[in-house]
C-alpha cells in the first residue's frame, strides 16, 4: 500500500469492490429463485438436498458480500479490512466443503439401489478424502487469516486447494462415468430407442460442460493464489481477486443450471457448445450403431434357434436403469 498505493486504490476500490458487490447481488437473486421454486413445488428435490444447496448459495452470497467492503477498506482501515477478509475467507471455505457434499449426494442418490451403485471402496475413498479436505481447509483458512505472508500459511492454503480439486474432479469424473455406463447399457439393450439414448447423451454433455467450467475456474484461481506471494504486483492481486469472484460465480451458476427446472437458462448460456458436442456424439453413435448392427446380424445367423444372448441378469439391470432416470430423480444437481 506504500509503493503502489494509487494503483491499489484504483484496483480494489473502483474495480474489485463493485465487482464483488454486483456478483453478491446476482447470487442473492439465484438464492431467492431457488427458494421460491422449492416452496412452489416447481423444484422437485429432496429436503436434504434443498437445505444443503441453500446453505451453499448462502455461503457464496455472504463470502462475496463481505469481500466487497474488504476490498473497499484496502489501504484505508486495516482492522475493518482484516475483519471482512477473515469472515469472507471462512464462508468461502464453508462453500467449497458444501460443494463437495452436494456433488457426492447427487452421485450417491441417483445410483442407489441400481447396478451402478457406488462400491464400498469408492465410498470409503470419498469419505477419507472429504474428511481430510475439511480438516486441511479449516487449518489452511486459520493459517491464511492469522499468518498471512508466512510460508507455512501459503503451503497449507495450497494443500487445501489441491485436496478440494482432487475431491471435485473425483466426483465429477465418477458421475459422468456412471452416466456413460448407463448410456452404454441402454444402447446394448435397445439400440432403436434413440429418444431415450439422446436424453442420456444430453445429460452426459450437460454435466461434463458444467464440471469443466467450474473446475477450470477453480484451477485458475489456485494458480492466481500461487502468483500473489511470488509476484508482488498490484495486477497479480487484481487477477487473484477477480478469479476469487469468478470461482464463486461459476460454482454457484453451474450448480444452479444443473437443475432441470433451469434448463432454459442453460440452453441460453451453453446451448451452442452443447449442440456442437451433441452433433459429434450423434455422428459417433450412428457409426457405432451401424457396426453393432452388422455384428448382431452375423450373431443371429450363427445362433441356434431357441437361444438368446440376453439373460435375466441383463434384464434386471436394465429395469434398474429405468428407475434411475425417473424425471424427479434427474433433478438432483451437479457441477
Amino acid at each position: 500500500c506504500i509503493n503502489d498505493r494509487a494503483n491499489m486504490i484504483i484496483y480494489t476500490r473502483f474495480i474489485l469492490s463493485p465487482l464483488k458487490a454486483l456478483s453478491a447481488i446476482f447470487i442473492f437473486g439465484i438464492l431467492c429463485r431457488h427458494i421460491s421454486a422449492f416452496i412452489n413445488k416447481h423444484l422437485k428435490v429432496t429436503k436434504r438436498l434443498f437445505i444443503v444447496s441453500t446453505l451453499f448459495y448462502s455461503s457464496a452470497f455472504i463470502a462475496l458480500a463481505l469481500a466487497s467492503p474488504h476490498s473497499a477498506f484496502h489501504c484505508f482501515n486495516h482492522k475493518l479490512h482484516m475483519l471482512f477478509h477473515t469472515i469472507s475467507v471462512q464462508f468461502y471455505s464453508v462453500m467449497t466443503v458444501l460443494l463437495c457434499g452436494i456433488l457426492y449426494y447427487r452421485l450417491n442418490f441417483i445410483f442407489t439401489r441400481t447396478s451402478f451403485e457406488l462400491s464400498k471402496h469408492t465410498k470409503i475413498t470419498f469419505w477419507s478424502l472429504y474428511i481430510m479436505t475439511a480438516i486441511i481447509t479449516a487449518v489452511g483458512t486459520f493459517a491464511f487469516v492469522n499468518f498471512t505472508g508466512k510460508p507455512v500459511a501459503f503451503m497449507l492454503v495450497l494443500m487445501a486447494f489441491l485436496f478440494i480439486l482432487i475431491v471435485i474432479i473425483f466426483l465429477d469424473i465418477s458421475f459422468v462415468y456412471k452416466l456413460c455406463q448407463v448410456l452404454k447399457s441402454k444402447m446394448d439393450r435397445n439400440p432403436s430407442d434413440r429418444d431415450l439414448d439422446m436424453k442420456l447423451v444430453d445429460m452426459v454433455i450437460k454435466h461434463s460442460i458444467l464440471a469443466l467450467i467450474s473446475t477450470g475456474t477453480t484451477i485458475i484461481f489456485t494458480i492466481s493464489i500461487v502468483l500473489v506471494p511470488t509476484i508482488h504486483n498490484p495486477l497479480t492481486e487484481l487477477f487473484a481477486g477477480s478469479m476469487f469472484v469468478m470461482d464463486i460465480l461459476t460454482s454457484t451458476i453451474c450448480i444452479w443450471l444443473s437443475f432441470n427446472l433451469f434448463n432454459p437458462y442453460y440452453d441460453t448460456l451453453c446451448g451452442k457448445c452443447h449442440n456442437k458436442c451433441r452433433e459429434n456424439q450423434v455422428i459417433q453413435r450412428n457409426m457405432s450403431a451401424s457396426v453393432n448392427g452388422d455384428k448382431q446380424m452375423q450373431n443371429q445367423k450363427a445362433e441356434p434357434e431357441g437361444t438368446s444372448t440376453k439373460g435375466n441378469k441383463t434384464e434386471d439391470l436394465c429395469s434398474q436403469i429405468d428407475g434411475v432416470h425417473d424425471e424427479q430423480t434427474i433433478t438432483v444437481c451437479s457441477v
